[in-house]
C-alpha cells in the first residue's frame, strides 16, 4: 500500500508456513493484518508516515514458530498494536515505535512456551504497553525512551525464567511499571512467635527502706 488516507486488511488462514505481509506507505492510513493456523505462522504489519492509525498485527492458533511483527515510523500514530495467541513454543511479539506524540503502542502475547513480547516506543510523549500470560520462559521488555513517555510492562504466569524488564530513557517520564507473577504476600507464610517479655519490679527509694531492728543486750549487775 503506498499512499495517503488508504485503509488495507490482510488475513491468512492455513496450516504449515503461512505468512502474511502488509506493508503501508504513507499518511493518515489504516492497517491491519491477520494469520490464524498450525506451525510456522508469521504475520508483519509494517507503516512508514505521519498520523496512522490502526496499524494492528495479530495472529491466533496452536503450534511452534508463531511470529507477529508490527513497526511504525513516523509521527503522530496511534493505536499500533501487535498479538500473538497461541499453545505451543517460540511465540515472539514485538511491536515497534519511532517518532513522536504516538499513543497506544502495545504488544500482547498469549500461550505456553518460550512466549516472548516487546513494545519499543522512541520519541516523545508516548506510551508502550507489554502484557504477555504464559508458562515457562516468559520474557517481557517494553522500552522508552525520549521525554514524558509512559511505560507499562507486565509478566503474569506460572514456572520458571519469568522475567520482565521495563526502561525508561529521557526525562519527565511517568508511570513507568514493571511486573513478574502473582503479587508479594505482604505478610510471611511462615510468621514468627511472639515474644511476651516482663520488666522487673520498680526498686523502691531508699527513704522507704527502713534498716533493721537492733537488738540490745542488758548485764545484769550485782
Amino acid at each position: 500500500m503506498f499512499g495517503d488516507n488508504n485503509t488495507a486488511n490482510v488475513s491468512a488462514t492455513g496450516l504449515g508456513n503461512i505468512a502474511t505481509i502488509a506493508t503501508g506507505v504513507g499518511n493518515n492510513s489504516g492497517l491491519v493484518a491477520n494469520s490464524f493456523g498450525l506451525e510456522n505462522i508469521a504475520t508483519m504489519a509494517t507503516s512508514w508516515g505521519d498520523g496512522n492509525g490502526t496499524v494492528a498485527a495479530g495472529s491466533g492458533g496452536a503450534g511452534g514458530n508463531i511470529a507477529t511483527l508490527a513497526t511504525v515510523f513516523g509521527s503522530g500514530n496511534t493505536t499500533t498494536g501487535a498479538k500473538a495467541v497461541g499453545i505451543g513454543g517460540n511465540i515472539a511479539t514485538l511491536g515497534t515505535v519511532i517518532g513522536d506524540g504516538n499513543t497506544t503502542v502495545s504488544a500482547t502475547a498469549t500461550g505456553s512456551g518460550n512466549i516472548a513480547s516487546v513494545a519499543t516506543a522512541i520519541g516523545d510523549k508516548g506510551s508502550a504497553e507489554v502484557t504477555v500470560f504464559g508458562l515457562e520462559n516468559i520474557a517481557t521488555v517494553a522500552t522508552s525512551g525520549g521525554d514524558s513517555n509512559g511505560v507499562s510492562a507486565s509478566a503474569t504466569g506460572a514456572g520458571g525464567n519469568i522475567a520482565t524488564v521495563a526502561t525508561a530513557i529521557g526525562n519527565g517520564n511517568s508511570q513507568v511499571s514493571a511486573a513478574a507473577g502473582a503479587s508479594a504476600p505482604t505478610s510471611s507464610p511462615w510468621p514468627m512467635p511472639s515474644v511476651t517479655t516482663t520488666s522487673p519490679p520498680p526498686a523502691r527509694p531508699e527513704s522507704a527502706i527502713s534498716p533493721p531492728p537492733q537488738r540490745f543486750s542488758v548485764a545484769a549487775t550485782r
